[in-house]
């Protein structure tokens, strides 16, 4: 990126039909921000795209984003992205609010072989899991997801269990499944942000 480079800030709340258009209108030497969420971005524009960032980013984060030497746009990249991945929609609106003013990217998926899949296109530096998802709940998305970063030759991504079982049972089962964390529900915002903030120094 040279100082001449022009900066594209561009919403995800177009949808991805509307942001194919844009694909042919940004030269080769712009410098892409997306704002919002990653999986609401056309695929071939998240490709092109130097950062996403949370529509609620810090100013620091965006004028970081903004800056004209190609360092600063590499120091934005480690802003630590989270997946979190729960069946139950209020507890992802719930969690997404939890979260939206916090110094992470997070994706927000529906169910474990979300989960899954939105990690093999990307990993992620942190995932939370809600254990009991229908199908492939947290136990298997998290095996499945170790599956990839054994493959890809990736460093392990803490998980975290998210469940309102806590038993000395389910707490053995989390233990020897490789769970970094166990968070209860209801959750408490300080309880999740303390867990991640352990979690990812740990990593």
């Amino acid at each position: 990126m040279t100082p001449d480079s022009p900066i594209i800030l561009i919403p995800l709340t177009l949808s991805p039909e509307d942001q194919v258009p844009l694909l042919s209108r940004i030269g080769p030497a712009a410098h892409v921000v997306l704002l919002g969420r990653r999986e609401q971005a056309n695929p071939d524009l998240r490709a092109r795209a130097a950062v996403i960032l949370p529509v609620s980013v810090a100013g620091v984060d965006l004028v970081t984003a903004l800056q004209l030497k190609e360092p600063a746009a590499i120091a934005l990249t480690s802003i630590p992205r989270l997946l979190v991945a729960d069946d139950n929609a209020t507890n992802r609106l719930l969690l997404g609010r939890m979260l939206r003013d916090q110094p992470y990217q997070v994706t927000l998926v529906s169910d474990g072989a979300e989960a899954v899949a939105a990690f093999a296109d990307h990993p992620h530096d942190a995932v939370i899991l809600d254990i009991s998802m229908p199908y492939v709940d947290g136990f298997e998305a998290a095996r499945q997801i170790r599956g990839i970063e054994a493959e890809q030759g990736l460093t392990r991504a803490p998980k975290l269990a998210l469940t309102a079982h806590v038993g000395e049972d389910m707490a053995s089962r989390l233990e020897a499944a490789g769970f970094a964390a166990v968070l209860t529900k209801p959750l408490r915002m300080e309880v999740l942000t303390q867990a991640l903030t352990k979690a990812l120094a740990r990593a």
